[in-house]
């Protein structure tokens, strides 16, 4: 029998630290290199977009990859290559953690213009308010001193 899905996820993780390394110069070419990433370990990459300390993802899965290792991968690899591009990403790195949000189908296009809307958006909020908020709207449990330690 053969496998019918439809996998979608809205990714996102911040810089180490929530630090704003991601200049509006490198982003392009940033999100760009993710979506090659996650082609490459299967997955389609529909919309990336984010801000200085945070990247956000909208993805779909094949039903036999595993989350964890795809942002492991994409994580590892955009990582290396950041610093390899030029020394101003010698100490780069990415939060330890991530969020992992399913998404229906009838709701990838709000999604997506949420990540286009990503500069516009942080105008009003800051990343913290908007994790906190991502955390609530999907009933995810949290002690809030540790979600930011």
């Amino acid at each position: 029998m053969t496998t019918y899905s439809g996998l979608y996820y809205h990714l996102i993780w911040s810089t180490k630290n929530r630090a704003g390394l991601i200049s509006e110069t490198i982003e392009n070419k940033l999100h760009a290199y993710m979506a090659g990433i996650v082609q490459g370990n299967k997955g389609t990459a529909i919309q990336i977009g984010g801000m200085s300390d945070h990247v956000h993802l909208l993805v779909r899965l094949n039903p036999d990859q595993n989350i964890s290792d795809l942002v492991k991968a994409v994580k590892v690899a955009s990582s290396k290559w950041l610093k390899e591009t030029s020394s101003d990403f010698y100490n780069f790195s990415w939060q330890n953690g991530f969020g992992a949000f399913s998404v229906s189908k009838s709701q990838t296009n709000i999604v997506k213009e949420y990540i286009l809307k990503q500069k516009e958006h942080h105008k009003i909020r800051g990343f913290d308010e908007e994790w906190l908020n991502f955390l609530k709207s999907h009933n995810i449990q949290y002690i809030e001193k540790f979600v930011f330690g």
